[in-house]
C-alpha cells in the first residue's frame, strides 16, 4: 500500500471554526436567546490556498489521480484555529 506522502503533499489539519446556526425554533424572548457561538471542528487535507479565495479549503479524501472528495470551504473570517496534524506513514498499521 502506498504511503501518505505518495498520495498528497497537502498537510492534514484540524480546523476549529464558528458556523452560522439557527438560534430559535419559533417565537422566543430576547433574554432567552443563545449567545454562544456554534463551534465546529473539522479534519481534512488542507488544499492549496488559491482553491477558493478567502476560504480555508479542506477535503476528506484524495486519490492517486489528483481527485478529491468531500471538499469543505470555510470562510477565513470564521476560522479560529488551524492545527497541523502530525501523520507519519509508520502510524498506519496497513502500510
Amino acid at each position: 500500500m502506498a504511503g501518505l506522502t505518495e498520495w498528497t503533499e497537502w498537510p492534514m489539519v484540524m480546523v476549529l471554526w464558528h458556523d452560522a446556526h439557527s438560534n430559535t425554533t419559533g417565537w422566543t424572548h430576547v433574554e432567552d436567546l443563545d449567545t454562544d457561538p456554534a463551534i465546529c471542528v473539522s479534519v481534512g487535507f488542507w488544499m492549496p490556498v488559491d482553491t477558493k479565495p478567502e476560504h480555508i479549503s479542506i477535503c476528506q479524501s484524495t486519490g492517486p489521480d489528483g481527485t478529491v472528495d468531500h471538499m469543505l470551504c470555510i470562510p477565513t473570517a470564521m476560522v479560529k484555529r488551524i492545527s497541523r496534524l502530525d501523520v507519519r506513514d509508520g502510524d498506519n498499521p496497513t502500510s
